[in-house]
């Protein structure tokens, strides 16, 4: 890929117009939060051809194969307050998904909460949301940090990941190309943001592509055995997980969903 032509395809006011791209960092999200200390506008965009040292979720690591996936990080400077960045997540969920569903289309395309990108029923896109307050004294991060990893043309997966994992290309059977599916993203991306900056209820567009709504599942807290099961009624506007049983409705903000209920926990 080559910054140029596709900054010359991209239709946005600020996402891709300062951008990098490397062929090989340890991390995206690392190399955009240093480029935001130096004062990196809104929407640069940092792209790699390899992650040596990818992040996911709750410490995981991300690993792709080099030069057939989009790995990118994009610098925004949203003026919310920590409670509220959530709201960003549910704008890069539907960005993703639409971006996704306009390549594979009529596989179906869903999001699972709260930030992962499935095809078929398996995952084809992660992302990591993280905050650099610096010297900052106001109640809103200096900069925050949008890591995405899509899998386009990859192929062949971990042992481990295997059965869980897919990529565009699996789904539809060819090669699709990367540049296009870049400028496609960054522009849905743009617009996904700045609707939910306006204030547009983002969410019930996420909530339209939920996966599992309606349906019972279990929630695991990260790095315990706490569980609680009910049935998914949505999402809220700032991104917390809506979770129906007995005692109520629940409102929870982190945890990973699993298909089998176990036992309910009030």
């Amino acid at each position: 890929m080559d910054v140029s032509s596709l900054q010359d395809r991209l239709d946005t006011q600020r996402f891709g117009h300062s951008m990098r791209l490397h062929e090989r960092v340890e991390s995206t999200n690392t190399e955009a939060a240093n480029w935001a200390r130096d004062g990196a506008p809104e929407g640069t965009v940092v792209v790699t051809e390899f992650q040596s040292a990818g992040r996911g979720r709750h410490g995981r690591s991300w690993s792709a194969a080099p030069g057939r996936n989009v790995m990118l990080s994009v610098v925004l400077r949203p003026e919310l307050a920590p409670d509220e960045l959530g709201r960003i997540t549910i704008a890069a969920g539907v960005a993703v998904a639409n971006t996704v569903d306009a390549f594979v289309a009529p596989h179906p395309v869903a999001i699972k909460w709260p930030n992962d990108i499935i095809i078929d029923g398996r995952k084809t896109c992660g992302m990591l949301l993280e905050t650099s307050f610096g010297q900052s004294s106001g109640p809103a991060p200096e900069a925050v940090i949008l890591g995405i990893g899509l899998n386009v043309n990859q192929t062949d997966f971990p042992p481990e990941l295997e059965e869980r994992a897919t990529s565009m290309r699996l789904s539809i059977g060819r090669t699709l190309p990367r540049s296009a599916v870049l400028v496609q993203l960054l522009q849905e991306l743009e617009t996904w943001y700045d609707a939910t900056l306006a204030g547009e209820p983002v969410h019930l567009t996420y909530e339209e592509r939920l996966e599992r709504r309606g349906e019972q599942v279990t929630l695991r807290f990260a790095g315990t055995d706490r569980t609680v099961s009910g049935t998914v009624r949505g999402i809220t506007p700032s991104g917390a997980l809506r979770l129906e049983n007995a005692s109520g409705e629940h409102v929870l903000h982190a945890g990973e969903v699993t298909s089998r209920p176990t036992h309910v926990e009030n």
